[in-house]
C-alpha cells in the first residue's frame, strides 16, 4: 500500500532501508554498557500525589466518556489532577493524572471489550516515562516491554506478535541511544507458536549509529536488503531484492551519499530518490508498476512533505517527515477527492485538533491529542497558550 491510515511513509517496491531496515556484521564485538542484568525492573519511583483540580470538567460522545481536571491559570486552562476515560459499560480505557498539561505518576490502560488491562506507565515528576512500561493485546499476551529512566530507554527493550512470538529486540545504552544487536524477526507460523519466526532483520548499533553489515530477509528467507553502514552512514554497495530472488536496485554510498533507482519486477521505476549524509534529501518519487504516480515528496536533510495519490490521481494523504517519524500537519483524503481526517503530529504522536467530515464536507467527530493521548472530544483550546 502507498502507506498505512495515519500517513506511513510510502516504501514502494523495494524499498531501500534506512533508519527502519537492516543487520549486523558477525565481526563487531558489543559490550554493553548496560547489561540487562543491571537494568532495575521498577528503576526508583518518587511517590507521587496526584494534584487537586480547580474545577471537573467532561466531554461525551457515543458510548466514551472523558473526565478530566482543570486548573484555572491567567492565561487561560491547564490540564492538572485526576483524569479518566470509560465506555458506557462503565469498563475503563485509560486512567491517570495530569500535572502542569504533563502526564504524572502512574497511568493505566485497558482493553474494554475484554476486561483486559492493555497498558501500564509511570511518569516522573516532569512528565517523562520513568520505571518499566508494558502493553497487552487484549488477549492477554504481553505486546511490548521496556524500561526508561527519566524518560531515557534503556536496555533491553522488546515487541511481540499476538500469537507470543518475538517480534524485535533492541538494547539501548544509559544514555537512551540504541546499542548492541537489533533482531528482528517475521510472525511465527507454526501450531503452537515458536518463540520467533524467521529472522526479518539483523544489525548491530554503537552508541546511536548503525555499524557494519546490514540484512534484512523477506517472510521466504529470501534476502531483500543488504548493505553496509560505518558510523551510521550508508557506505558501499547496497543492493535490494524481490521476495522471488529478482535484483531491483544497486546502490553505490559514499560516507552516506548516493542514488537510489529501484525498479518493479516488470523493470519499470519504482523509486528514486537522493540521499545526502545518510539522509533523504531533495526530491523523491513513487510509481505504481504500470508506470503512474504513487507519490511524491520533497526533503532537506531528512525533513520534508510526502504526498500520496490514489491510482486515480487525486490525493490520497500528505505528511510531513523528519527523519521517517510524522510531523506536523496531517491530511488524508477518499478516492473521490473529499477530505477526510486532518489533524497534526508531534514525534510520531497525535497532537492537537484533529478533525474527522464527512463525504460532503460537514464535520464528524474532533477531538484533541497531547502527544498521543486522546484527552477530550472538543477543540484544544487549552493548549494553544500553553
Amino acid at each position: 500500500t502507498a502507506a498505512d491510515a495515519v500517513g506511513g511513509e510510502p516504501d514502494g517496491a523495494g524499498a531501500m532501508p534506512d533508519a527502519a531496515d537492516g543487520g549486523a556484521d558477525e565481526d563487531i564485538h558489543w559490550v554493553p554498557d548496560v547489561p540487562a542484568q543491571d537494568v532495575q525492573t521498577d528503576p526508583p519511583q518518587p511517590k507521587l500525589t496526584c494534584p487537586a483540580a480547580t474545577v471537573e470538567k467532561s466531554s461525551e460522545y457515543g458510548a466514551y466518556y472523558i473526565a478530566y481536571g482543570i486548573h484555572w491559570a491567567a492565561n487561560g486552562e491547564v490540564m492538572q489532577g485526576p483524569f479518566k476515560a470509560v465506555v458506557d459499560n462503565n469498563k475503563y480505557i485509560a486512567e491517570g493524572c495530569w500535572k502542569g498539561n504533563k502526564r504524572h505518576g502512574q497511568w493505566v490502560g485497558w482493553h474494554p471489550e475484554a476486561n483486559i488491562q492493555a497498558q501500564a506507565s509511570y511518569f516522573d515528576d516532569q512528565g517523562a516515562r520513568h520505571g518499566q512500561q508494558k502493553s497487552w493485546y487484549s488477549s492477554g499476551q504481553v505486546s511490548e516491554s521496556g524500561s526508561y529512566l527519566h524518560g531515557k530507554a534503556v536496555g533491553p527493550h522488546q515487541t511481540w506478535y499476538g500469537n507470543g512470538s518475538l517480534r524485535r529486540l533492541v538494547h539501548y545504552d544509559s544514555q537512551g541511544l540504541e546499542h548492541g544487536p537489533e533482531l528482528a524477526y517475521h510472525e511465527s507460523k507454526t501450531e503452537p507458536p515458536a518463540e520467533q519466526g524467521s529472522p526479518s532483520l539483523h544489525r548491530v548499533w554503537v552508541h546511536g549509529n548503525i555499524s557494519g553489515l546490514v540484512r534484512s530477509w523477506h517472510e521466504s528467507g529470501q534476502l531483500a536488503t543488504e548493505g553496509s553502514y560505518v558510523n551510521g552512514l550508508q557506505q558501499g554497495l547496497h543492493r535490494q531484492w524481490l521476495a522471488d530472488g529478482t535484483l531491483t536496485a544497486e546502490t553505490q554510498f559514499t560516507a552516506g551519499n548516493g542514488t537510489l533507482a529501484a525498479k518493479h519486477a516488470n523493470g519499470k521505476p519504482s523509486i528514486t530518490g537522493q540521499y545526502k549524509n545518510g539522509k533523504r534529501q531533495g526530491a523523491w518519487a513513487w510509481w505504481y508498476d504500470d508506470g503512474s504516480q504513487q507519490a511524491g515528496g520533497d526533503y532537506e536533510a531528512g525533513k520534508g512533505k510526502v504526498t500520496v495519490l490514489w491510482p486515480n490521481g487525486n490525493k490520497q494523504l500528505e505528511s510531513g517527515y523528519d527523519n521517517g517519524s510524522k510531523e506536523g500537519v496531517f491530511r488524508q483524503w477518499r478516492e473521490d477527492g473529499s477530505l477526510e481526517i486532518e489533524g497534526g503530529h508531534l514525534a510520531n504522536a497525535r497532537h492537537g485538533d484533529w478533525r474527522e467530515y464527512s463525504a460532503s464536507g460537514g464535520e464528524l467527530y474532533e477531538w484533541c491529542y497531547l502527544r498521543g493521548t486522546l484527552v477530550r472530544f472538543s477543540s484544544c483550546i487549552f493548549m494553544h497558550n500553553h
